[in-house]
């Protein structure tokens, strides 16, 4: 139950950010990022799914990386799981 938990929590946060990210504040993509995360540590699928987009986009895999390189550790870490 906590796992479906948290896909929903991170699905909603997904969905919120991006209904914020045209507001002049970055809330948006902190909340689209704090999806992202609860969603790599919950679901290898979407895992998967992540590094797949990553590796077939070289934009994407550059903001990831640039997004992991100031984020906290346990937040990096996640994201470097999905490296292509």
């Amino acid at each position: 139950m906590t796992r479906l938990a948290t896909v929903l929590v991170g699905v909603a946060l997904i969905l919120l950010g991006l209904a914020f990210i045209p507001l002049p504040i970055p809330l948006g993509a902190v909340l689209v990022l704090a999806g992202t995360a609860l969603l790599i540590s919950s679901s290898n699928t979407f895992a998967r799914f992540i590094r797949f987009i990553r590796s077939n986009s070289a934009f994407l895999d550059a903001f990831f990386d640039k997004i992991a390189s100031v984020l906290p550790d346990s937040l990096s870490q996640l994201l470097r799981r999905t490296e292509p």
